[in-house]
């Protein structure tokens, strides 16, 4: 599994940003979207029973979820504000096509809002069950499942959640709750350059990368640079990866 966070304002791109990185991380996306931000997606569904049917049709594909030739992209956009209950449901629907068994599908799962899901304290039992027990790549799983989550309230995730990161991007913010969050689990430097970050209502779009493992990181302050960098150098990737149409109206194109 490569687990990702995106921190960031309402507006500064982050679920576009999700969309992005979800394309590249593996060519099948799940998405849990309560806020019904991923316009994009190929299919929407608005209730477990809808899911579960395009998870069927497309295990029946010709190569269902294991083949880069049939990607698929499916949204469960909830259909009441109960998000914690939504994505229990939603998640234990999931969990049956997730695994190494046999009919297993692999997918990157992009949860949306995810401070809805735990606190510092506590985290939900089901998200916990993905971070820990779902396939991962690092052991060469079969049908490996990646996790970006999304939020714009870090000072309510849970320390799972940024222990298991790979990856944390975060866009510009004010708060002082969120800054503080920041500033304890990344240090001063770090939480001293976010409310300097870039927006496009201040000029541009800038990100800060941090690296999980080190503790390292950068500020892609121009779109050059953004997808050099998210790319990880790749000029050329796989059709798959390519960005929509409205990514590309948001980032530039390649």
């Amino acid at each position: 599994m490569s687990n990702k966070l995106i921190i960031g304002r309402r507006g500064t791109g982050k679920s576009t940003l999700a969309e992005y990185e979800a394309q590249k991380m593996n060519a099948h996306q799940i998405y849990f979207d309560p806020g019904d931000q991923f316009q994009n997606v190929e299919r929407h569904a608005t209730t477990i029973e809808e899911f579960q049917a395009l998870m069927n049709e497309d295990q029946g594909a010709p190569d269902g979820f294991h083949g880069d030739d049939w990607p698929a992209s499916i949204a469960y956009v909830p259909p009441s504000s109960h998000v914690a209950d939504e994505w229990d449901a939603f998640a234990a629907a999931l969990w049956e096509y997730t695994g190494v068994h046999e009919g297993a599908a692999s997918y990157c799962l992009v949860i949306d809002e995810a401070h809805e899901l735990q606190s510092s304290q506590t985290i939900n039992d089901w998200l916990a069950r993905f971070i820990r027990r779902a396939p991962r790549r690092e052991r060469d799983d079969p049908n490996p499942v990646d996790m970006i989550q999304t939020t714009h309230n870090p000072q309510d995730l849970n320390r799972l959640t940024f222990s298991q990161m790979d990856q944390i991007y975060i866009f510009n913010m004010f708060d002082k709750r969120a800054l503080k969050a920041i500033r304890e689990q990344f240090g001063d430097e770090i939480a001293d350059e976010v409310p300097q970050l870039r927006t496009p209502k201040r000029g541009g779009r800038d990100v800060l990368i941090v690296e999980g493992e080190t503790g390292a990181y950068e500020v892609c302050d121009n779109p050059a640079s953004w997808f050099v960098n998210i790319r990880q150098g790749s000029s050329d990737p796989p059709l798959e990866h390519r960005m929509s149409k409205n990514l590309e109206e948001t980032y530039g194109t390649y």
